[in-house]
């Protein structure tokens, strides 16, 4: 329950930026995002769902092994290294492609539409890489039991988002995703990496 509620806490991102987007009412901007968000989101449904599915379950066996502390940290980092290149190579295809796939979604997109759902996928990319070394991280800390640390996490994201949110004044989109989604990943990421290190340390 504490990892679903704290999934939940981190998708709450994308309801902020969808709102706020619309809040600023600036004629297509909307539309641009969603292309952006959902072209991201190929390389989550074709390389991350299933990268992240065998990780669980050959983490589950090496934990149930009681392999050493090092063995496990090294696959981790070399499950994440891998996942991570073919993420980002499936998403440098995407980008290149870009402007043929957004012709296909809209035939009266313009130039200007174009770079700017460039720019939109570029940010939204890097926090989709910020989110696959999280994922890969967490779950691991999730399987030694310590559910309530992820879920406080989650909760300073949330809070971080929440509050910049509110205080947010800017109209440029990268700006809005910079402050509402990468910069608390950002965070999110450091304070999920501190947990997992210290379990490291801990176990040795």
């Amino acid at each position: 329950f504490n990892l679903k509620l704290g999934q939940v806490l981190y998708l709450s991102k994308d309801l902020f930026i969808s709102a706020y987007i619309q809040n600023i009412n600036i004629n297509g901007l909307y539309s641009l995002y969603t292309y952006a968000f959902k072209l991201v989101s190929l390389s989550f449904q074709v390389i991350q769902i299933p990268a992240f599915n065998r990780y669980i379950t050959e983490i589950s066996l090496l934990i149930k092994k009681k392999e050493r502390i090092v063995d496990t940290k090294l696959f981790i980092n070399k499950k994440i290294f891998k996942t991570l290149i073919l993420v980002l190579v499936f998403q440098v295809i995407i980008y290149l492609f870009l402007p043929e796939l957004l012709k296909l979604i809209s035939y009266q997109i313009t130039i200007n539409q174009i770079n700017e759902t460039r720019q939109i996928f570029v940010f939204l990319a890097l926090s989709n890489l910020i989110y696959l070394v999280i994922s890969f991280l967490e779950r691991y800390i999730s399987f030694l039991g310590q559910y309530k640390k992820i879920l406080f996490i989650s909760l300073v994201f949330f809070i971080l988002i929440l509050v910049s949110f509110f205080m947010l004044e800017s109209t440029k989109i990268e700006n809005i995703i910079i402050v509402l989604i990468v910069l608390p990943s950002v965070a999110y990421l450091l304070l999920v990496a501190l947990l997992y290190l210290k379990i490291i340390k801990e176990k040795r």
